[in-house]
């Protein structure tokens, strides 16, 4: 008689997103481990298996840390008052996971307090020596990462899964002065509603983040498949990630990348190719005035990009004589029922000289401290 399988335990998890793109985050959460998440300001909430931890921490591309919670509590601002209600909470919780462990504690921390990070993380360290005295800390080799996130008067206390920034990109060995970080370029993608059956084009894509992120995304390919061993729960839970890899990747993705300097264009390239995702996306060298050239009339579904706005490098009057061509041009390669979605510092001037096109929708999201306007235009 075959024994019944147990059922493996869920927990309380938090991963951390952009501001602005929470909801993006959370979908993302439901699309890959088919868990059904709430959201607060930069902060998913959803219930998981530790298995089901793994496979977001490595699939993700949109979330920037993914966390097991131990407890949350709320404090009154203080760095004792942080220290009586962590204390009081971690009398109840099972801690016995860190016995003859080795462990760390790293605070992220948002608001105005009168402590610093690493206060915060020492004291947590301290508590935890408290509850549970058979543990030992170690800060070059940790067995566990204890992570305190701490938001205005709110804080969460538990397992950091990943021990790495998930926004960054091994991938990404070359620079573009304002280029958008790679994970707030995913978001961006998916917030434009990319689909594998999407033709996608960025006329101006720079070192193509917009472009390779949508081909992650099309061909199932984690940011992270040549650093499997990189996470932090390798060290607690030693996981094969290759099963999460695609098997097969369709012939059918459509996704282009034209920009006017050809050093961006190889830089593209290159990344690309360090991506795993070369054979996905293409990139060449083209001017707006020539995408007409590059791209058939009414073929394009879906147009993002990151476009220029008046500042030092550019006049007003470079921008409106920009916009003025970028609009004819574009107008004449997407469908009619097609949708462009523009990410602008400033947008007076786009608004000013808008022609073949109307707004139909205004989004802020939040690159750090930076606020980008997302702009989603149709035909008109």
């Amino acid at each position: 008689m075959k024994k019944k399988q147990t059922k493996e335990e869920k927990h309380l998890a938090v991963a951390l997103s952009f501001r602005g793109f929470e909801t993006i985050g959370a979908q993302e959460v439901l699309h890959v481990i088919s868990e059904k998440a709430t959201t607060e300001k930069g902060l998913v909430f959803f219930s998981a298996t530790q298995k089901q931890l793994v496979k977001l921490s490595y699939l993700t591309q949109t979330l920037r840390g993914v966390h097991q919670i131990v407890t949350q509590g709320t404090f009154a601002g203080s760095l004792s008052s942080l220290q009586q209600t962590l204390s009081s909470l971690l009398v109840k919780k099972d801690l016995s996971f860190l016995r003859d462990k080795t462990f760390k504690v790293v605070c992220d921390r948002s608001g105005n307090h009168d402590f610093s990070s690493q206060d915060a993380a020492a004291l947590a360290g301290e508590c935890i020596l408290q509850h549970e005295k058979k543990t030992t800390v170690s800060l070059t080799n940790p067995l566990y990462i204890i992570s305190l996130l701490i938001q205005e008067n709110t804080f969460y206390f538990g397992i950091d899964f990943t021990g790495i920034d998930l926004s960054k990109r091994e991938y990404r060995i070359y620079s573009q002065q304002n280029a958008l970080n790679a994970a707030f370029a995913a978001n961006v993608a998916l917030y434009a509603g990319y689909t594998l059956k999407t033709v996608f084009v960025d006329p101006s894509c720079g070192i193509g983040l917009l472009c390779l992120e949508a081909g992650l995304y099309a061909t199932g390919t984690s940011p992270r498949f040549y650093q499997k061993d990189i996470f932090a729960f390798q060290k607690f839970l030693p996981s094969d990630l290759s099963c999460y890899d695609p098997k097969t990747i369709s012939k059918a993705i459509s996704i282009s990348g034209f920009d006017v300097h050809l050093r961006h264009v190889e830089a593209a390239k290159k990344h690309a190719k360090l991506a795993g995702i070369a054979k996905s996306v293409s990139f060449a060298r083209a001017d707006i005035e020539w995408i007409d050239t590059k791209v058939d009339e009414k073929s394009v579904d879906l147009i993002i990009t990151f476009v220029p706005s008046e500042g030092p490098s550019h006049t007003e009057k470079d921008i409106e004589t920009f916009f003025k061509e970028f609009f004819y041009q574009l107008e004449f390669v997407l469908k009619d029922s097609g949708k462009m979605v523009l990410l602008c510092h400033k947008t007076t001037t786009l608004k000013r000289v808008l022609d073949y096109f109307k707004i139909i929708e205004e989004h802020v999201a939040w690159q750090g401290e930076l606020p980008l306007t997302i702009l989603t235009l149709k035909k008109k």
